[in-house]
C-alpha cells in the first residue's frame, strides 16, 4: 500500500490506524484461515475463518507463541506430530509456499493446504503470514474427474497408449473365438510378446522412452497380423496376438515374422533405444475341453518359461485332449 499523499490524511498516525483497520477487514472477509506473525514468532493477528478451520476462538490466541498456535491448529488435525515436524520449523527467510497439507478432524473434516509467505518490509523480513486454505471441494472434484477418467478406461475397448484393443476386448474375443472353434472344429492360438527386460529399460531410460518403445513395437506387431487376427495390449509391457485357425507350424511362422518386424522397426534412425521381445505361444487343438481361459494362462505361462531363458525366446504350448505338451525354441 503506498504512503498518503499529505492532502488526503491528517498525520501518518491516522494513515497506520487505517491500514491497520484494512488487514483486519481483510483478516476477517477472507473465506482463507490467516495468521501474522511477527519476526519473534508472537502471533499478532488470527483471522475468523482461521477460527473456524480448527475450532478455537481466535482472540484467545493472539500474542501467544507460534508453536502454541500451531499446537491449536495440530490438535484439529488426523496426524498432529506429522503436521507439527513440517510446520514448526523457523521458516522466517523460506520461500513462500505450501508446507504442508493436512486432514482436519474437526469441527468437522476437511482437507486444508498450510502456505506460509515471508513479510517483507524495505528489504527485511519482519515476520510471517500463514494461510490456512480449504481445498476440500477441489480434492474431491479431483477425486471424482480421476474416478471417472479411471471408469471410462475400464468400460473402453482400446489402450489409450497405444491405439489397440485393451485387454477388456481381448478376454471377450478370445471368448468367442473359443466357442467358434469349438463349433468348427479348428485349432487357434494364442501369443503372447513381451519387450525384454522391460522394467530395466524403464528404469534406465525413463517412462516417457519406454512408452514410445511400447508404441513401436505395437507398429511392428500390428504388421504382422492377418486381417482376422486380434492384437491387443493386455499387460504393462506384454502384447497378445488371437490367431484364428492357427496350428502349431502357423504359430512358428509368426514368431518368426514377429521378430523380423522387431528388428526392422529397431533400425529406423527414429527409434531411441532398440529392444528385443520374448514369445509365448498356446495352441488350442480340437477336442481339448479346457476353457478361452485356460489357454490364455498356458500361453501367459510359455511367456514366463520363454523370459526365464533369456532374452529373444520362444516356447509354445499345445492343449489337445491327450495332454498338454510344450516345445521350446532357443534365441531367434
Amino acid at each position: 500500500m503506498n504512503a498518503p499523499s499529505a492532502s488526503s490524511w491528517v498525520d501518518e498516525a491516522d494513515w497506520l490506524r487505517f491500514v491497520e483497520s484494512c488487514l483486519v477487514t481483510m483478516l476477517e472477509a477472507s473465506d482463507d484461515g490467516l495468521f501474522v506473525f511477527d519476526a519473534d514468532g508472537v502471533c499478532r493477528m488470527i483471522g475468523r475463518r482461521a477460527g473456524e478451520l480448527f475450532d478455537f476462538e481466535p482472540s484467545n490466541f493472539v500474542g501467544k507463541s507460534r508453536r502454541e498456535v500451531l499446537e491449536i491448529v495440530a490438535r484439529a488435525s488426523e496426524d498432529p506430530a506429522s503436521f507439527l515436524e513440517v510446520a514448526s520449523v523457523n521458516d522466517l527467510f523460506s520461500e513462500p509456499g505450501v508446507q504442508a497439507e493436512l486432514d482436519v478432524l474437526r469441527p468437522q473434516p476437511r482437507r486444508v493446504l498450510w502456505l506460509t509467505f515471508p513479510i517483507v518490509q524495505e528489504g527485511r523480513v519482519r515476520g510471517r503470514l500463514a494461510l490456512a486454505r480449504d481445498v476440500t471441494r477441489e480434492r474431491s472434484a479431483e477425486r471424482s474427474i480421476r474416478q471417472l477418467q479411471a471408469r471410462v478406461v475400464e468400460l473402453s475397448p482400446f489402450d489409450v497408449m497405444t491405439g489397440l484393443p485393451n485387454a477388456r476386448r481381448f478376454h471377450e474375443e478370445l471368448e468367442r473365438e473359443h466357442l467358434r472353434s469349438e463349433r468348427h472344429w479348428e485349432a487357434y492360438s494364442v501369443l503372447r510378446v513381451a519387450i525384454d527386460d522391460a522394467a530395466g529399460i524403464e528404469a534406465d531410460l525413463g517412462r516417457p522412452t519406454f512408452e514410445r518403445l511400447l508404441d513401436e513395437a505395437a507398429i511392428a506387431l500390428r504388421g504382422v497380423r492377418r486381417d482376422y487376427d486380434l492384437l491387443a495390449r493386455i499387460g504393462e509391457s506384454d502384447f497378445a496376438l488371437l490367431l484364428p485357425g492357427a496350428s502349431i507350424d502357423a504359430v512358428s511362422v509368426v514368431k518368426d515374422r514377429v521378430d523380423a518386424a522387431i528388428a526392422i522397426r529397431c533400425e529406423e534412425p527414429s527409434m531411441p533405444h532398440p529392444f528385443t521381445v520374448s514369445v509365448g505361444a498356446a495352441v488350442w487343438l480340437p477336442p481339448a475341453k479346457e476353457s478361452a481361459a485356460t489357454v490364455l494362462a498356458a500361453a501367459s505361462l510359455a511367456l514366463e518359461a520363454a523370459q526365464t531363458k533369456g532374452a529373444r525366446q520362444f516356447v509354445s504350448r499345445v492343449i489337445s485332449e491327450r495332454n498338454l505338451d510344450v516345445a521350446e525354441g532357443g534365441e531367434r
